[in-house]
């Protein structure tokens, strides 16, 4: 929020593969870091990006069960149409569900998924379907929004598009919370295809 950078506390890389460890600020604070740390590990496949993430947590909180994202993803403003899988025949080939004109998401609640559906991946496309995709296996429901919209391609452009798929556990002392992600670019159908091979 300050516009301070997390600690790098290590990075590893090989020829496919990126291994990093930080230990995050608190977002809503002045350059305050928190007692919890990162892992992100990313690996190039043949199918796109696999990004396994770990959190420990060091503060002796008794934490609830709460709303978390795995990951929050941003994307560039031109990819304005949101593609997702809320129906009850998952992995089958049924009808996605497709949204252009989200609002911020902040204004918005998330899509909740039907209890059964594990096709969790999402995309953000343009008009012709191509774009990126996101799967997130332990999502329950996804969070998405697009921010100041005008379909510019710049990367640093203010507008943006986002996605969060929402997972919900708590964070124990001293005990990883690991999740996996994979991301993937093409045609609505191929992303789809892709992730299918993944499951």
């Amino acid at each position: 929020m300050y516009g301070n950078a997390s600690k790098l506390v290590a990075i590893e890389k090989t020829e496919r593969q990126i291994r990093v460890v930080c230990r995050p600020l608190d977002w809503a604070q002045d350059n305050l870091p928190t007692q919890t740390y990162y892992t992100n590990v990313y690996t190039l496949t043949e199918n796109g990006l696999r990004v396994e993430n770990t959190a420990v947590d060091f503060l002796q909180t008794a934490w609830s069960d709460r709303a978390q994202e795995i990951p929050a993803f941003y994307a560039i403003s031109a990819l304005g149409t949101f593609v997702f899988y809320d129906g009850e025949k998952p992995w089958t080939g049924d009808t996605l569900r497709v949204e252009k004109d989200l609002a911020f998401w902040g204004d918005r609640p998330s899509f909740v998924l039907k209890d059964g559906n594990d096709e969790t991946w999402c995309a953000w496309t343009d008009a012709s379907g191509y774009g990126v995709g996101l799967y997130t296996p332990a999502a329950i429901s996804l969070l998405a929004g697009r921010y100041l919209y005008d379909g510019s391609k710049d990367p640093n452009a203010d507008p943006t598009n986002y996605v969060a798929p929402i997972g919900v556990f708590r964070l124990e002392f001293d005990t990883p919370y690991t999740y996996t992600c994979y991301l993937t670019a093409g045609s609505v159908p191929e992303m789809r295809n892709t992730f299918q091979a993944l499951r």
